[in-house]
């Protein structure tokens, strides 16, 4: 496991880094990711939400 930044992280991929799963913060890194097609376009899946939630 490699733990760090998206960008970094992304960057690494992009340059050869072999990866079985990339689990992005954020959905630039991961249109960035697959703009280089270094992964299959069809399997990106959005894992985790979260929601704003205003307690009176």
């Amino acid at each position: 496991m490699n733990f760090g930044a998206s960008d970094v992280l992304m960057q690494q991929i992009v340059k050869g880094a072999p990866a079985d799963v990339f689990a992005s913060a954020d959905q630039k890194a991961m249109d960035k990711v697959i703009d280089e097609k270094v992964i299959a376009t069809g399997s990106r899946r959005d894992f985790a939400a979260n929601s704003l939630v205003l307690i009176v």
